[in-house]
């Protein structure tokens, strides 16, 4: 049971700075799992995540009292505010979407699409843009030409939908939707970074885990942290050498402190 205690105190007298000691000693062997892990995830971005393109709309919300009147109000500027807030509500619905399917498929090219209502509202983002009264529409597939397609049927389609939904406002659109080939995702720099920071911090782990559990006695001062007592002197070793007749010396083999078993 001594001994068993004396295990325990041996484990946490180690400091930060042992374990700053060791991951130095190991940074080669750390350095080189963060650049394997690296290594690893780029390949698998660059060769097995598919890229994603975006394109983006954006509309203008008008109140139609404020069309009507010269003399705008702040409570009539905020109403506009909120009826845009409304509007990206109705432009998620199952109505727009399907509007924005029928009509794209009235393309040639789009006529075989295979994209159902849930596929579109995974594709599509709808947000007011600093809470004010753009809406901005971004859609986001694996084909660029797509994305830019789906977002200017949106802007076709969605305001006769919302001005007969909510006749109160309507939209005026102001950007149309760009084909732009530079994808959005998978970023392959980002996810090397994150590949290094894993593996390293993966070995690092095991290494401190391993010197945590580790309950060995390397050097003399260790017995000195275990006993609590001081240290007199250590037993070397002597070996004779058949040729020479040399001494030689080396320090005793280290000891394992376990516990006694019952």
């Amino acid at each position: 049971m001594e001994q068993e205690n004396n295990n325990s105190s041996f484990i946490q007298t180690i400091s930060i700075f042992d374990i700053f000691s060791l991951l130095l000693s190991k940074c080669l062997w750390i350095l080189l799992a963060g650049i394997i892990a690296a290594t690893g995830i780029g390949l698998y971005t660059k060769l097995a995540i598919e890229p994603t393109y975006e394109s983006y709309i954006t509309m203008s919300v008008f109140n139609r009292t404020l069309t009507d009147n010269n003399n705008v109000s702040s409570s009539e500027v905020t109403a506009s505010e909120k009826l845009a807030t409304t509007y990206t509500v109705i432009l998620k619905s199952n109505t727009v979407l399907s509007a924005v399917i029928d009509d794209l498929k009235k393309d040639p090219k789009y006529a075989d699409l295979d994209i159902s209502l849930k596929d579109l509202k995974n594709y599509t983002n709808i947000t007011t843009v600093n809470n004010t009264q753009i809406l901005k529409i971004t859609v986001t597939t694996t084909d660029p030409v797509l994305s830019a397609d789906i977002a200017n049927t949106f802007a076709r389609v969605s305001p006769e939908i919302m001005e007969v939904t909510f006749p109160v406002g309507g939209v005026k659109n102001l950007d149309g939707g760009e084909v732009k080939n530079v994808p959005v995702a998978p970023s392959l720099s980002k996810n090397c970074i994150v590949g290094f920071l894993l593996g390293a911090l993966l070995l690092s782990a095991v290494y401190i885990i391993r010197m945590l559990l580790d309950t060995t006695i390397h050097e003399a001062e260790d017995m000195e942290k275990i006993t609590k007592l001081p240290l007199l002197g250590t037993i070397p070793t002597m070996s004779i050498s058949e040729d020479t007749k040399d001494f030689s010396w080396k320090l005793a083999e280290p000891i394992n402190i376990s516990p006694e078993k019952n």
